[in-house]
């Protein structure tokens, strides 16, 4: 065993890993509440920087640094790109929820930073490192990991593909879900992102927001690295060359076997077709996140119809009836 992996065998780390998995193994889905949901924010916050630094011991400061970055940048909307960029490469699918208020679990950070530094003072337990290190990476990609429902469900419509447009823009002004609007006047894109192997999504961005990101070299706050770069205001979305664009639907409401709770919302892959006469939706994808209970048999084995049942009752049922 190596001194800079001892840290992975202390009783800190060990008790934060074993919260980690209980919680979202077990205890989310006897509970379900506000803390079991953040319960996995502060102990995935506290192991992630300790195992990283492990590995990396000559990069402490900069792990640390970044690890609060990393965790603000993943719980807000500007993730979403990378998301589904990843995903798309077919690989481990991964999802998250935004929610600000799991920010409040930053307060670990120092504490986490404390234990780093006094690793010599911490008591530790007689086992090899490699069990922590296999079951800390277990924890951290299963906390996030996803699955999809394929659909490939076709809706027709007896009316215009602008006009269809125009009602699905009408019911999000109303469901406010956080859909940007949608336009078919894509000439004035500016700004696009991969949405799979044959297709790319385009948006309008009205201006670019400014981030500046110091790490420092030590506690006497002498500068390292600054990281600059800016993030995108996307204010409308076009449908993709093969019609394909993301749209959020209302999904917790339809999962009523659910006993620890669902995610509000989700995110589908719907494809737009049409002329001037006639139009169609099809719901190609929706991605479901890590949004239940590992050990909910009955609310998994009715999870995609109760899905499908949300798209067609927040989008279909709606598209119909707007005006």
């Amino acid at each position: 065993m190596t001194k800079d992996l001892k840290i992975l065998t202390s009783y800190c780390f060990l008790g934060g890993l074993t919260i980690l998995l209980l919680n979202d193994l077990l205890l989310k889905e006897l509970f379900g509440n506000w803390i079991t949901g953040k319960l996995s924010d502060f102990a995935g916050l506290f192991i992630f920087p300790l195992f990283w630094t492990a590995i990396f011991p000559r990069h402490r400061k900069k792990i640390f640094v970044l690890t609060g970055l990393i965790f603000i940048f993943w719980k807000s909307p500007y993730s979403q790109s990378f998301i589904l960029s990843w995903n798309n490469l077919g690989l481990l699918q991964i999802a998250r929820i935004v929610d600000y208020s799991d920010l409040i679990a930053l307060v670990v950070l120092p504490l986490a930073l404390y234990i780093n530094y006094y690793d010599d003072r911490i008591k530790k337990l007689s086992i090899n490192p490699v069990l922590p290190l296999a079951l800390s990476f277990f924890a951290f990609t299963a906390t996030s990991y996803k699955k999809d429902f394929d659909y490939n469900k076709k809706y027709d419509f007896e009316f215009s593909k602008s006009e269809l447009v125009r009602r699905i823009n009408l019911i999000e002004n109303e469901n406010r879900t956080g859909n940007l609007p949608l336009s078919l006047n894509n000439g004035h894109a500016n700004y696009f992102s991969i949405a799979g192997a044959s297709d790319t999504l385009w948006y309008y961005v009205s201006r670019y927001v400014h981030h500046a990101d110091t790490v420092f070299k030590n506690s006497s706050m002498e500068i390292d690295t600054i990281f600059q770069y800016n993030t995108p205001v996307k204010d409308t979305m076009y449908p993709g060359t093969a019609g394909v664009f993301f749209y959020t639907i209302v999904a917790a409401k339809y999962m009523k076997e659910s006993k620890t709770g669902y995610c509000s919302t989700l995110q589908t892959k719907v494809k737009l077709e049409g002329d001037e006469t006639t139009s169609s939706l099809t719901l190609c994808t929706v991605y479901t996140g890590n949004c239940m209970g590992m050990f909910e048999t009955d609310a998994k084995t009715n999870e995609k119809d109760n899905l499908l049942r949300a798209f067609e009752t927040e989008c279909i049922e709606k598209i119909k009836n707007a005006l």
